[in-house]
């Protein structure tokens, strides 16, 4: 495409860039629409970038070391490669977007989706999903009988831990970076309090906390030596708790814990966890 400015003057030939410089349009990276405009998020660590989504870091083409870490690196638009999340940036290259500090886990809100985007994200849950409330009828037993039995249901799945997972509707993906370091946003199942807070719901209709300190201050304390079935056991130390599973009695539990494997939603022995007892526990129903 060509301009003549004039008859009366030198030609002047405007390039299509040229001629977006001119008028104040922003050229945008494919995928993106005219008004959506680039982001730029810091590098959680040095990164190659890619050829293609997808690849690896060290595949075919790869521009290593990028990206440095701490540097802001310029994204036009994100998109979901099977069952990751990957952003593209203004070298037409691509980065996992785990390791970029964008400040979620899934889509930046406001940045639009690539063309590559292959849709296998948009049914993933993250965090404490929500979900419908169970039965809160009966006696004692009863409701301690059912909640034991919506935790059970979850063993067995090749659910894993993952960090802030999972809630009153059930597994989801894990949010942010747990304290040892491991980003969950890729790992489905439950975290140890998410995994109560389901059972508890789910069985009983009753909410107990969303996480560990929630759930050691919720109703009923007793000590640890009149426990039994259906009670939260806890870990930790003074009024810092770190760990909580249901107890089945006979020295038995039902926990979600570590390592994060297809084994982590689990029956396990009462001392499995360390020997950090907390001198409560808690009797929600």
């Amino acid at each position: 495409m060509s301009i003549r400015t004039s008859t009366r003057t030198p030609l002047r030939i405007l390039t299509v860039a040229g001629l977006t410089a001119a008028i104040g349009v922003t050229t945008v990276g494919h995928g993106m629409s005219a008004d959506a405009a680039t982001r730029s998020f810091p590098a959680k660590v040095t990164l190659n970038g890619r050829q293609h989504i997808g690849d690896s870091a060290n595949a075919k083409g790869a521009v290593v070391d990028k990206y440095k870490a701490g540097r802001q690196v310029p994204v036009t638009c994100q998109a979901a490669h099977k069952g990751t999340l990957w952003d593209r940036t203004t070298d037409k290259l691509w980065v996992p977007d785990k390791y970029l500090t964008t400040g979620t886990d899934g889509y930046v809100s406001g940045m639009s989706k690539c063309a590559q985007d292959d849709g296998s994200l948009a049914s993933k849950r993250y965090g404490r999903i929500d979900g419908p409330r169970g039965p809160q009828g009966g006696t004692h037993a009863q409701k301690v009988d059912r909640v034991i039995a919506a935790a059970t249901s979850q063993t067995g799945k090749g659910l894993t831990y993952s960090w802030g997972a999972g809630g009153k509707g059930g597994p989801a993906y894990g949010v942010g970076t747990s304290p040892s370091g491991y980003h969950d946003s890729n790992r489905f199942g439950f975290d140890c309090s998410g995994f109560t807070l389901y059972a508890f719901w789910k069985g009983a209709g009753v909410d107990v906390g969303s996480n560990t300190t929630a759930q050691y201050a919720h109703a009923h304390r007793v000590k640890r030596s009149q426990m039994q079935r259906g009670d939260l056991v806890f870990w930790g130390s003074g009024s810092s708790t770190h760990h909580v599973a249901i107890y089945l009695g006979k020295g038995r539990i039902l926990e979600a814990d570590v390592p994060r494997d297809s084994h982590s939603v689990r029956e396990a022995s009462l001392s499995a966890p360390g020997s950090d007892l907390m001198p409560y526990v808690v009797r929600p129903v």
